[in-house]
């Protein structure tokens, strides 16, 4: 599950960046209190299963973005506009 989230958010980071942050902030904030109020498993379980692959997909698609900007643009946080 965690996998498909990230290539989710992934996509709408290369598609539709605005359009998706502003999909995406809820969701995650509704994700980071369910994570913080249930009782029924360890935080520690829930982090290492959920939060661990999220980061790690989202951080290489990151770094995959801002190499594709520096390479278009010269500037690493700069997006390519036509």
């Amino acid at each position: 599950m965690p996998f498909l989230m990230s290539a989710g958010v992934a996509i709408l980071a290369n598609t539709r960046p605005y359009e998706g942050l502003v999909f995406c902030v809820p969701i995650a904030l509704a994700i980071v209190i369910w994570i913080a109020t249930q009782k029924k498993f360890p935080t520690a379980t829930v982090l290492r299963r959920v939060a661990v692959p999220v980061i790690l997909i989202l951080g290489v698609t990151g770094a995959a973005m801002s190499y594709y900007f520096w390479r278009v643009t010269g500037m690493r946080l700069s997006c390519p506009i036509p």
